[in-house]
């Protein structure tokens, strides 16, 4: 059975008011955050964004302040919780296609 969420280091920390963010977690997202927090196209960077916020479980003014480099590899996380495990076992590089509601993954 595949984890329900996984945890990423940061390799740029950001100072947040009230600590200092070296690590963020995200959840496998279900069917009721892509209701929730849609994205509208490949350009949806707000979307996308709301709907990160919620399955880090950080505001939008703290996920806003990760570094590209970062959020590239949390977006990589994300698709590989959207590609089936038959599909990226078929591939056999890791290499996941990306979602039709992705916007700009790495």
């Amino acid at each position: 059975m595949e984890t329900r969420s996984e945890t990423l280091t940061l390799d740029y920390p950001v100072q947040l008011a009230d600590r200092l963010l070296t690590e963020v977690t995200i959840r496998r997202p279900m069917m009721r955050d892509l209701r929730k927090y849609p994205i509208r196209g490949e350009q949806d960077i707000e979307g996308e964004l709301q709907q990160f916020a919620a399955l880090c479980n950080l505001r939008m003014e703290e996920i806003e302040q990760l570094d590209t480099a970062d959020y590239a590899r949390l977006q990589e996380i994300y698709l590989r919780f959207r590609t089936p495990a038959k599909q990226r076992a078929d591939t056999g590089s890791g290499a996941e296609p990306m979602p039709a509601d992705s916007v700009g993954a790495a």
